[in-house]
């Protein structure tokens, strides 16, 4: 297969421009593509979860190709070091996924949609309590993030 061996030589190129060990390569690598899968998949409303699978099937088709190079060269394929390459990969993309909810509220950030009929969930800035504005004169006291910040609701689709 043409394309594993070009593969494999793209990972020593950037190896070897870059000045990084392999196993930093599957970190920020992982980062990134994980960030880019997140960003094509934006209107999606589990954009991140999807990104996450998409990362690993990504992972799983690198590690196809270092076993069909491993075995075409002689050698028998590493599978410890092949988790290993998953597990760097994976490891920060699945801490945003499954922590990162928590982490914005932690932080004061309101995960609930906007508009009755907001597709995706919305990071937005909770305001303080002592500044917080009531919402639509109901005078319920919730924080209200800034009219900056509000997506409007889209119309209904025919």
């Amino acid at each position: 297969m043409l394309i594993a061996t070009l593969f494999a030589n793209a990972k020593s190129y950037l190896e070897t421009t870059l000045h990084l060990s392999r196993d930093a390569l599957h970190v920020h690598i992982g980062i990134a593509l994980f960030f880019a899968m997140v960003f094509v998949l934006q209107r999606h409303p589990r954009r991140f979860v999807l990104a996450l699978a998409g990362l690993l099937a990504l992972c799983f088709i690198n590690e196809a190709m270092d076993v069909y190079n491993a075995r075409r060269s002689g050698y028998p394929p590493n599978w410890l070091g092949g988790a290993k390459d998953i597990i760097n990969t994976m490891f920060w993309p699945a801490v945003v996924v499954y922590a990162g909810p928590a982490i914005a509220r932690l932080f004061g950030f309101d995960l609930t949609p906007i508009g009755d009929d907001a597709p995706v969930r919305r990071l937005t800035w909770l305001e303080p309590p002592s500044q917080a504005r009531p919402t639509g004169g109901v005078g319920d006291g919730q924080p209200v993030p800034p009219q900056s910040l509000r997506i409007p609701p889209r119309p209904p689709q025919p």
